[in-house]
């Protein structure tokens, strides 16, 4: 009974969110039908004002969770832990999620074929990302909401009944689906698992910001352009990012196990 009440709480986060984003779109579909645009130059109309769409949605969201979580007695800032993180972790957090989007991006090259789907992502994307405000949209309003709301209250929700390993690997796969696309979902999924993983790790929601932040640069700008430009490496990208990602993963964990201890001297409760 407790699993189906804490999957209903986590389902009303998302539909608020959500439910507010569909809220703007209808407001920009109406301006637009105003202006007379119609058929494919909509859909490039709506593309471009994405970003007018996420940011309030983001902000109206937030303060909406805000008010619901004082409503329980649970603070945000509790939930959501600001540690300090060393400046070792900070650089294993980003080659970590680096490497990943390099191989990601690599290996789409190759396998984005059989996802005809995701071309509309893409578009949509690009489309938010052709202004200075969707570009700051994407890159950093986006990763710091859903890690407040992924890393930070859907997870500490399951945590409360979940052991971390299940509870990161639900939280994933949440962040997976809501994406509402195959292949976006697919590595979505595989990069919540490193956002919820290195969140644990240091008991603070910045590191898995900084990584969220890390994973939207190198996958929208840093390595498509490389993979573009540079196809004849592509083995060596997957190959060499593969290595160092272990290599990084591998260091980092063994690096943040005295980081957690002296956090947990003096807070008891992850992220």
């Amino acid at each position: 009974m407790k699993h189906i009440k804490v999957a209903a709480i986590i389902l009303v986060y998302l539909v608020i969110y959500y439910g507010f984003q569909l809220v703007d779109f209808l407001f920009i579909g109406v301006q637009a039908a105003f202006k007379g645009i119609k058929g494919a130059d909509l859909t490039k109309y709506l593309n471009d004002n994405s970003a007018t769409v996420m940011i309030p949605a983001m902000i109206i969201s937030f303060l909406i969770y805000f008010v619901i979580l004082k409503a329980r007695q649970k603070s945000i800032l509790k939930i959501c832990k600001i540690n300090k993180i060393k400046t070792k972790s900070v650089f294993f957090i980003i080659g970590i999620t680096a490497t990943y989007a390099l191989v990601l991006i690599t290996i789409s090259q190759y396998t984005i074929k059989y996802f005809p789907s995701y071309n509309e992502t893409q578009n949509s994307i690009s489309g938010t990302m052709s202004s200075v405000l969707g570009i700051v949209a994407v890159l950093i309003l986006a990763p710091i909401f859903e890690e407040i709301l992924f890393r930070g209250i859907i997870l500490s929700e399951i945590r409360e009944n979940l052991r971390v390993i299940p509870a990161v690997i639900i939280q994933a796969v949440i962040f997976g689906i809501y994406h509402m696309n195959i292949f976006q979902g697919i590595y979505t999924a595989v990069l919540g698992l490193i956002l919820g993983y290195v969140c644990v790790r240091t008991m603070t929601i910045l590191s898995s910001i900084i990584a969220h932040i890390t994973f939207n640069v190198c996958g929208s700008f840093v390595f498509p352009i490389l993979v573009y430009y540079v196809p004849q490496f592509s083995i060596a990208y997957i190959v060499a990012g593969t290595i160092l990602f272990c290599l990084l993963m591998f260091n980092f964990n063994r690096s943040t196990k005295n980081e957690i201890r002296s956090i947990e001297k003096t807070n008891n409760q992850v992220c």
